[in-house]
């Protein structure tokens, strides 16, 4: 194991994290995007595939933007990175958006207004395995509110309740596998929502 992230996958992992800012402008996020080619070309790739089925050609990282919206962008560029950066199997990435999409969801069923921050903790989760670093380290090296951080690292508050849930389930964990908010029954079918979401945005990314 490393004791430190490297400069290369530091930077990619910064990226990922200003995604998930739900009030980054659409000029701003379109800018951040386009500095990478490699990053833009994927990426109109995925949004003008048959994925979407728009009615017209999207050519530039702005209209793509507008057309599906900040979150989505958000989630296919933190897919397609962490593609880039982890020399891992696919599943550790797959495990990734399972865990960040049923967080999201628990918090959207629950009512709650801050579905990006969950899916973030979701997606930050398997970052000590991803990079071969402890966790701690990892965590260090990003600018994450401190809500995000203790779910994360801990466990602790809503948030973090919620991830202990979902990993709870995918390590068939019954007797732990509740979330705040949720239902048994509601959390199956988050189960169900967010594995074949995943799935699915993995076979477009890696095609």
């Amino acid at each position: 194991r490393r004791t430190a992230v490297p400069p290369n996958q530091l930077e990619t992992l910064e990226l990922i994290s200003h995604m998930q800012d739900p009030d980054v402008a659409i000029a701003d996020l379109a800018a951040i995007i386009r500095r990478d080619v490699a990053l833009s070309y994927k990426l109109l790739r995925v949004v003008n595939s048959a994925y979407y089925t728009l009615p017209r050609t999207v050519d530039s990282i702005r209209d793509a933007i507008v057309l599906l919206g900040t979150r989505q962008i958000g989630s296919w560029v933190s897919l397609i990175n962490l593609a880039k950066i982890a020399r891992k199997p696919k599943e550790l990435t797959i495990t990734a958006l399972v865990r960040a999409r049923m967080c999201e969801l628990v918090a959207e069923i629950a009512g709650r207004y801050d579905g990006d921050a969950f899916y973030t903790a979701g997606l930050f989760s398997v970052l000590d395995a991803l990079l071969d670093v402890p966790l701690e380290t990892a965590l260090d090296a990003l600018p994450l509110s401190p809500e995000i951080r203790e779910a994360v690292a801990e466990q602790t508050g809503v948030m973090g309740e919620t991830l202990r849930g979902v990993i709870a389930y995918e390590q068939a964990d019954w007797e732990n596998a509740h979330c705040p908010g949720v239902s048994d029954g509601q959390l199956a079918a988050i189960v169900r929502d967010a594995v074949v979401a995943s799935d699915e945005m993995w076979s477009k990314v890696s095609a």
